[in-house]
């Protein structure tokens, strides 16, 4: 299976990688796909331990409303989880459930690039 950006080993320290690369962006955009939604996938899975709607709001410059909506929809996906048990008042840490993700994008791999047949020569 192919590696994605965010499932890269350590988290990177330089300014440059703390976001998606454009390609990845465009691939999104292109398929229709929100580009926010990377962001925060790629912002959450930078911050292992979790992180709240207000850091990801603040981290990727975006109203913690537009947060709250866009980790709603990756909940519901199941590609984020909310740590309950670590909650700190009404704050929520959300984090990304990369095997869950890791299929949904090999699911939608196999969809969009499905195995090629061999076909054998037939009049």
């Amino acid at each position: 299976m192919r590696t994605m950006p965010w499932e890269n080993e350590g988290v990177p320290t330089d300014a440059a990688s703390t976001s998606p690369s454009p390609e990845v962006i465009t691939a999104f955009t292109m398929l229709g796909l929100s580009d926010v939604r990377a962001r925060i996938l790629h912002q959450l899975h930078q911050h292992p331990a979790g992180a709240t709607t207000g850091f990801l709001a603040h981290e990727l410059g975006i109203p913690q409303p537009t947060i709250i909506r866009h980790i709603r929809i990756l909940e519901g996906v199941g590609a984020v989880v909310s740590d309950t048990e670590v909650r700190t008042g009404a704050r929520v840490r959300y984090r990304v459930d990369i095997r869950t993700l890791a299929v949904l994008l090999d699911e939608l791999r196999l969809y969009v690039m499905p195995p090629v047949r061999s076909r054998r020569n037939t009049p």
